[in-house]
């Protein structure tokens, strides 16, 4: 969007998945101090600030929402979606054998492009 005026953030009419990225380390991680220094260092204000710069995400860093601007941020509604537009999302779960069925939809949605 930054690249082109003419896209735009939409959440379908229907709504759409709620999604989170997370860090974790793994219970057999080989190295976790430093799995610990690079979650720090993503944490840090300066860095969790570039990275929403990169991938536009939002960010529960509030130092890093400062840096950004605050006021310009939590009024993005990308950031700060409408209530009415969140209570038509909801958060996938995980589906079990129907977990093929979704697959198999999604194949046939993307293979039409």
């Amino acid at each position: 969007m930054s690249e082109n005026e003419a896209l735009d953030y939409v959440v379908p009419q229907e709504g759409s998945n709620i999604f989170y990225d997370s860090i974790c380390i793994p219970a057999n991680a080989k190295n976790v101090p430093g799995a610990e220094k690079f979650i720090d260092f993503l944490c840090r204000a300066d860095i969790a600030a570039m990275n929403y710069e990169y991938v536009g995400y939002a960010i529960p860093n509030t130092a890093a929402i400062e840096l950004l601007g605050a006021d310009e941020y939590n009024a993005s509604p990308v950031n700060n979606p409408p209530q009415e537009v969140l209570d038509k999302c909801e958060v996938f779960k995980y589906l079990g054998d129907d977990t093929k069925l979704y697959d198999q939809i999604w194949t046939e949605i993307i293979s039409e492009f």
